[in-house]
């Protein structure tokens, strides 16, 4: 499996009709994932979600190693055969059945640490997920590699629709924290089914030979950043199960959850469309920091202004997609929003890491700055769930610069091509913050929750637009965002797919 030639225009044309398939998709499965979220807060309690997040925070580490970085070196590598493509799908399908049966294992091992013995049945259940994942890593890898981003689309969203179907169904009749337990697998299971149909391509037996041992190393090395990333996402989950309790996680999962929505929705799909564009342009530095600087542009425009936004308006947009029991999540929710607006550009990293094949370079610094964090937890824990999400925000607003400029260091792209990114959305998305705070001060809201919001959006909205027009090259850049559809529609159709793979 070679991969097809492709010219500059052709190579901008599918990464801007990709962008514009995920962004787009992505505002539906915002929709969908918005609704059902509502929808389960009302039918399920915060010692529901506390429970799940328990169990979840384990599954999670497992997670780590159930793929062993092998997708992202499938569509990393430049060149990749069906052999090799083969072998990395039965080492897929043997480390998920591996790690289901260590999970099953240590279920009561997990019971006795939280002292809470539902939590057996919960984690040997969620086990299942592990091999569902190990079975489609590899045919999801093929489908990002071939840029067939329409058919991604098309397979998350059934499958994030059943599981909301599933989900929904079960809170509604009772059962419990086990309806987010069947969401969860449901969607796992649908996307495992889906992607078979999807995808023509069928694996033959594995064989010794193939060259796969430089991706099974650079596959390691993600790994293992995955894993101290793990500790610093989920520690401070275990910690307050552990010492706070399941109610006062449900509350900090889900500000954690709805905080980092804007972030989550936009980032993945965005990354899906950038990085296989930007390992093929490794070689291209000039083309490189173009599409890193595009790519920024689109996250930061998108999710800044969300989350600046809900930070101001966040007793609505808690009220309204949670409801009334769970006004304990606002301060967390607030604490936690500054992080989350430093991640819509921190996240970046990774598209410059992986796209560079530097996974090497990228653990040393996932080493670092996630062991000052699990160290900033331990010291958070003392004052429950708020002094954890203080420990948060205080390292990212931290290691954010640092980070950035280590990662940058003898790659192509400078801070000047970061900060050319990012000065109008952060301009822009605080200035309209602050213009929301004075206008809500200056005029009476409208009675009632729904029509409070739709007043701080419309004013929010409005400021935004007209600060980034006003801004030099503001315009110009507006263009360029109205442009894409009519960039989609001027290329016409993508060109061929990459030839298929030799047999």
């Amino acid at each position: 499996m070679k991969p097809a030639g492709h010219s500059p225009g052709d190579l901008r044309g599918r990464t801007v009709r990709n962008a514009v398939v995920t962004v787009g998709s992505q505002w539906v499965r915002y929709v969908l994932s918005l609704g059902g979220a509502m929808a389960m807060a009302r039918l399920l309690t915060p010692e529901d979600f506390g429970l799940f997040a328990m169990v979840l925070a384990v599954i999670a580490f497992f997670a780590a190693f159930r793929d062993l970085g092998l997708p992202m070196a499938t569509v990393q590598r430049k060149a990749i055969t069906h052999a090799q493509v083969s072998t990395l799908f039965w080492i897929n399908v043997g480390a998920g059945a591996a790690l289901a049966l260590v999970t099953v294992g240590l279920a009561p091992l997990a019971a006795w640490f939280y002292d809470e013995p539902r939590l057996t049945g919960l984690m040997a259940a969620l086990a299942a997920g592990h091999l569902l994942t190990g079975i489609s890593a590899q045919p999801m890898a093929l489908l990002y590699r071939r840029m067939r981003f329409s058919r991604v689309a098309a397979l998350e969203l059934g499958a994030l629709a059943l599981s909301l179907v599933v989900g929904i169904g079960l809170a509604w009749r009772g059962w419990g924290y086990w309806a987010l337990v069947a969401k969860m697998l449901t969607a796992a299971a649908a996307a495992a089914v889906g992607v078979w149909f999807m995808l023509r391509w069928r694996p033959s037996a594995p064989r010794r030979g193939t060259g796969v041992r430089p991706m099974l190393a650079f596959g390691g090395r993600l790994s293992l950043s995955y894993v101290f990333g793990y500790l610093a996402r989920n520690l401070d989950n275990i910690l307050i199960g552990r010492f706070v309790g399941s109610a006062a996680l449900g509350f900090y999962t889900k500000a954690y959850q709805i905080v980092l929505m804007p972030v989550s929705q936009f980032f993945t799909p965005l990354s899906s469309a950038f990085l296989p564009t930007l390992s093929r342009l490794q070689d291209d530095p000039p083309r490189f920091r173009a599409f890193y600087r595009k790519g920024t542009l689109m996250l930061t425009s998108l999710g800044m202004p969300a989350i600046a936004l809900a930070f101001v308006s966040a007793e609505k947009v808690v009220g309204i997609m949670l409801g009334p029991q769970w006004t304990a999540v606002v301060p967390l929710f607030r604490m936690l929003a500054p992080a989350a607006f430093i991640g819509t550009f921190y996240l970046t990293t990774d598209w410059v890491y992986l796209a560079l094949g530097r996974t090497r370079r990228q653990l040393r610094w996932t080493v670092f700055a996630e062991t000052l964090t699990i160290l900033a937890f331990a010291a958070g824990i003392r004052w429950g769930a708020m002094g954890v999400a203080t420990a948060y925000t205080a390292m990212t607003g931290a290691l954010w610069l640092p980070g950035l400029r280590y990662c940058f260091r003898g790659s192509p792209l400078g801070m000047r091509d970061f900060a050319v990114a990012v000065w109008r959305p952060v301009t822009a998305s605080l200035a309209a913050a602050a213009g929301l705070f004075g206008a809500r001060a200056l005029a009476p809201e409208p009675d009632g929750l729904l029509l409070a919001f739709a007043f701080d959006v419309a004013v929010y909205g409005l400021l935004y637009f007209l600060l980034w027009r006003g801004m030099p090259g503001g315009r110009e850049e507006l263009r360029a965002a109205l442009g894409l559809l009519a960039a989609v529609r001027g290329n016409g159709r993508a060109g061929a797919d990459e030839a298929q793979e030799s047999r």
